[in-house]
């Protein structure tokens, strides 16, 4: 029998576990407006082994050189999105974002990875290998074991060649009483920077970090609840985003929210702790620019709405609606999943509206659900959002002032009990008309060399997977390559597809012949498959 909680008022959530994927937010009514937290309740972390203990962090504080086991089977079980990760549109832990598995960061023509062992299901190993090109092959040129507390939350290069890594803990002992409010504790999440030799410059125990960074901070809690982690650098600043549970309100109930961290780049000390207000806070996405950092959200309860804002170490903006959300108040099923956001252009040579923000989202506005079906109400189909570069000087309420909205009709819906709009270009046409005909699925969004931009889904015939689409678009979201079927392989839903090169990149796992699989597109959407042993 599931624990069950009540909510604020009256709904009830129940914690349950889908495919592998632990999901902890269920429909509630609405937090104030002016609360700090989700809309609904939990009562414990995912990634309980039903024990009561905790995961132990392994690993030595930094790196250990596991060089000697030369391929990826001698060193764990990668995370297989083909077999482990087949959750389609109709299914309940589609709805959040996932945890990273498989992480890719370029530097030059090598790629590092950092993967989360699979060989035993409590396991908390992790492993980053150097992969390199070698004629028509890829080979592990290098592995470390690094320290991990059982959860990846992001992988990340700086401009000086430095990698950031942070790992978090499935915290799963999580009850109304602990951790206390007001206990920073060690070894929740830990920010590693390290050179490509494997000496550690600094390891930094997030929240007691952040404890002595400013009066009062959120508690990490549960990193990664219910979303997903992003790690980022950008200028002299790290970020690092994730869902959290908070602290129980009056009634007794943890909400879930995202959390955000921003750290000196040369030292680890924690510069900024208040984070961009979603709830709830199902998927993130970072951007950087010369502006600073911009995160990207999809929210379900209050504000119902895609959100995106701007992070510095000054301050933290409100936040912009990208997009409205159907549906009530409190219910999680937003209909919709998030893509990226970046950067189409340069401020020096683009245009007015320089960010491209996607989603996948269904072109009906109705929220009765198909016949025989538990979570759609019609064909999902994948939309672009235009925002004007100066959108922080745009009146945040004053929407669509800060987006462009030339040759569109709004699309009218009730939003979180209110009439609202959306300005949205449609890039596919499964849900045009009365048509139910495909779903898109785990939307990415790549910005390629030479400034094209790279659209990839995965397109589902309501439970049958289709296979991985793609789209090539120009700078200003114009269709220059439609539609066209690339791999038979899923994207992974946690892990983004990266430029790298002239080609766009994602990573899989193979658990039964332990190899990595490099899924690479072109811009003229020409797919090919490197495999690593």
């Amino acid at each position: 029998m599931h624990p069950r909680i009540t909510s604020s008022r009256t709904a009830t959530c129940w914690i349950t576990a889908c495919l592998t994927f632990a999901v902890i937010a269920c429909g509630g009514d609405a937090a104030a407006p002016g609360g700090t937290g989700g809309a609904s309740a939990t009562s414990a972390a995912e990634g309980s082994t039903g024990s009561g203990e905790t995961v132990t962090p392994v690993g030595t504080p930094g790196l250990v050189d596991v060089s000697e086991a030369s391929t990826i089977a001698k060193l764990g079980v990668p995370f297989d999105a083909n077999r482990k990760d087949l959750v389609g549109p109709d299914k309940h832990g589609a709805m959040y974002g996932r945890k990273p598995e498989v992480v890719p960061v370029v530097d030059g023509e090598a790629l590092y990875v950092a993967w989360r062992d699979h060989t035993e299901e409590a396991s908390a190993k992790t492993f980053l290998v150097r992969l390199e090109r070698e004629g028509a092959a890829v080979h592990v040129a290098h592995a470390y074991e690094l320290m991990s507390l059982g959860v990846l939350l992001g992988l990340a290069m700086g401009p000086d060649g430095h990698l950031y890594y942070a790992t978090g803990s499935p915290d799963p002992d999580i009850t109304v009483e602990d951790p206390p409010v007001g206990e920073y504790r060690s070894d929740i999440a830990r920010l590693l920077k390290f050179d490509r030799a494997g000496e550690v410059v600094f390891d930094i125990d997030v929240d007691p970090a952040r404890a002595k960074s400013s009066d009062k901070p959120e508690q990490v809690i549960a990193p990664g609840k219910a979303s997903t982690g992003r790690l980022l650098v950008g200028g002299d600043e790290v970020m690092l985003i994730h869902g959290i549970n908070t602290p129980p309100d009056e009634n007794g109930t943890r909400h879930q929210k995202s959390l955000s961290t921003l750290f000196d780049r040369g030292s680890g000390e924690v510069v900024r702790t208040e984070s961009l207000w979603v709830s709830h806070s199902f998927d993130q996405r970072l951007l950087h620019d010369a502006g600073g950092f911009i995160e990207f959200h999809l929210g379900d309860a209050y504000p119902r709405t895609v959100v995106f804002g701007r992070t510095t170490v000054d301050e933290v903006s409100s936040g912009y609606t990208l997009m409205h959300v159907k549906g009530e108040t409190g219910a999680n099923n937003t209909y919709t999943r998030l893509g990226n956001f970046v950067q189409s252009t340069s401020k020096a040579g683009g245009g007015l509206y320089d960010y491209l923000g996607l989603v996948a989202t269904e072109r009906t506005t109705e929220t009765t659900l198909l016949e025989g079906a538990k979570k759609v109400a019609g064909a999902r189909d994948l939309a672009l959002v235009r925002v004007r570069r100066d959108f922080e000087l745009m009146d945040k309420k004053d929407m669509p002032s800060y987006l462009d909205t030339s040759g569109l009709e709004p699309v009218a819906l009730s939003s979180g009990g209110k009439d609202e709009a959306n300005y949205l270009r449609w890039l596919t046409s499964y849900g045009a008309g009365k048509s139910v005909k495909h779903f898109a699925e785990r939307p990415k969004l790549v910005k390629l060399a030479g400034g094209n931009v790279l659209v990839l889904w995965e397109r589902w015939s309501y439970d049958v997977f289709d296979g991985t689409f793609g789209m090539v678009l120009d700078a200003a979201g114009e269709v220059l390559l439609k539609e066209k079927l690339v791999t038979d392989s899923h994207l992974p839903r946690g892990d983004d597809a990266i430029p790298w090169g002239k080609q766009a990149v994602w990573v899989t796992g193979d658990e039964d012949k332990g190899q990595l699989w490099l899924h690479l597109v072109n811009a003229s959407l020409e797919y090919e498959r490197f495999v690593v042993d």
